[in-house]
């Protein structure tokens, strides 16, 4: 008996820890959509859906049709302390920081979740911040690098 309330206190806590990180993202969204000081944008899966049967075969119908959803969200108020605010909070959510660039006011990080049952990534999040704003971006799908480099350079 002991057993298996310890096993199942184990499953409990992992569960937590997994909707956890979802709900980060989640919760920073949630809590600044509806205030003021902040532009919101969601782009749901339905709409990237659409765009995807719209566009036939080429590059980006393959990229469109992989994402789920993208959130922005973005201040030109307080944007030090927005963006030390999100930052802890997502360095804290056992994301991996994928990229960070630092050039004179000027920040990006890149955080990214990994897809556990494949090597794609289930999460790209954005964080910039310049001088007069600060702006959080979260693409969520079934994410391949791969297909974000093809997609990137046949932009240019």
């Amino acid at each position: 008996m002991k057993k298996l309330s310890f096993s199942a206190l184990i499953l409990v806590f992992m569960i937590g820890n997994v909707f956890s990180q979802n709900s980060v993202i989640k919760n920073i969204f949630d809590s600044h959509a509806d205030d003021d000081n902040f532009e919101s944008v969601f782009v749901s899966g339905k709409m990237f859906e659409s765009l995807s049967e719209s566009k036939g075969k080429d590059k980006t119908a393959n990229m469109t049709s992989v994402l789920k959803g993208i959130n922005i969200l973005k201040t030109s108020k307080n944007v030090n302390a927005f963006f030390k605010e999100v930052k802890q909070k997502l360095s804290n959510a056992n994301l991996e920081e994928y990229l960070r660039v630092k050039e004179n006011d000027r920040n990006v990080i890149i955080f990214t979740k990994a897809n556990p049952d494949n090597i794609n990534l289930e999460e790209v999040i954005l964080l910039i911040k310049d001088t007069d704003e600060t702006v959080l971006i979260s693409f969520s799908g079934d994410i391949d690098i791969n297909e974000i480099s093809k997609l990137r350079g046949s932009l240019k």
